[in-house]
């Protein structure tokens, strides 16, 4: 039977944001055991959930995911968001613990780095979400009004040069193993190959706008924006600048009563919550620039932990 590194309470009744709506969460960590081990299989993952299927939670229901030492770490090296926050747990959120997992966290510095993608990634894709720059959409105007004025059985390739580059806008080219080089016109983040017929640039070009059009009026009458989304980031942010900052963070976050109105849908997304966002993201890019954490974790070392304790599993000392 597996032996528990660590079990803690997670989510909402971690970070100090629960509402009487939320529900349970559990997150820990398992050795794996002498047979796992000599039969490759210590790298694994549990999940039990009450909730029945295809139904959302509620505060009776309790989900519980155990991770194997193995996974843990490897997760740990990635940034993975949940780990970042297991790690930094109090001890009155721990319902089991060992020695190890004081090992763990008192080595946890080790995953920072200057360049946490998987942390920074989540918050970059919400600040950028529902709130889209005029001039993108003028951007994209200027490429459909263009495109619109050719015969829409023309080739995409004969008008690319005409079309608007700038910030938003270029064309780009990029190696196929099969096919070569290939040339494509990138638009507000989107590629289109050159061989393209304008009917077919112009109807997918189209949607982009009007999505990206109905999503920022939206915002602005603070409708159809996923507030939790949205705070689950600002809280990834803000304990990312705290760890650059300040070399780590603990729960609850100085700004967690914000945290929670913004859960709530309390407060006004164009004037408040958005740009809190967008300047969290410049700030801890920032940060992260100017911090001595090196660019990527030191994996040998984290092999070498792994190895270890696997050994004492063998040796029968876990």
């Amino acid at each position: 039977m597996s032996k528990t590194v660590v079990k803690m309470i997670h989510g909402s009744h971690l970070y100090g944001l629960n509402t009487p709506l939320s529900d349970k969460d559990f997150k820990g960590v398992l050795l794996p055991t002498k047979k796992q081990i000599l039969l490759g299989q210590a790298n694994f993952t549990i999940s039990e959930s009450t909730s029945k299927d295809n139904t959302k939670n509620t505060s009776d229901d309790i989900d519980t995911e155990m991770f194997s030492l193995q996974k843990f770490m490897e997760m740990a090296v990635k940034g993975e968001t949940v780990i970042v926050d297991m790690l930094h747990a109090p001890d009155s959120a721990l319902l089991e613990t060992s020695n190890i997992w004081k090992q763990i966290v008192s080595k946890r510095d080790m995953f920072y780095t200057k360049n946490m993608k998987a942390y920074l990634g989540y918050v970059r894709k919400q600040a950028a979400k529902y709130g889209v720059k005029g001039s993108r959409l003028a951007v994209m105007e200027e490429a459909l009004t263009l495109a619109k004025s050719y015969d829409e059985n023309m080739i995409l390739f004969y008008i690319m040069n005409q079309m608007p580059i700038g910030e938003y806008s270029e064309i780009v080219k990029a190696n196929h193993p099969s096919t070569g080089e290939q040339t494509f016109y990138e638009i507000c983040g989107r590629k289109f190959q050159s061989t393209l017929r304008l009917e077919v640039f112009v109807d997918n070009l189209q949607k982009i706008y009007d999505s990206y059009g109905d999503r920022a009026q939206q915002a602005k009458t603070n409708e159809g924006i996923d507030w939790k989304a949205i705070s689950h980031a600002l809280r990834a942010g803000y304990q990312l600048y705290y760890i650059y900052k300040e070399g780590s963070f603990t729960y609850p976050l100085p700004e967690t009563q914000f945290l929670l109105d913004v859960k709530q849908g309390k407060l006004d997304f164009m004037t408040i919550v958005q740009p809190a966002l967008e300047n969290l993201v410049t700030e801890v890019e920032e940060l992260a620039d100017k911090s001595e954490y090196p660019e990527k974790v030191d994996v040998k070392s984290v092999e070498d932990f792994i190895i270890e304790i696997h050994e004492k599993i063998l040796l029968g000392v876990y």
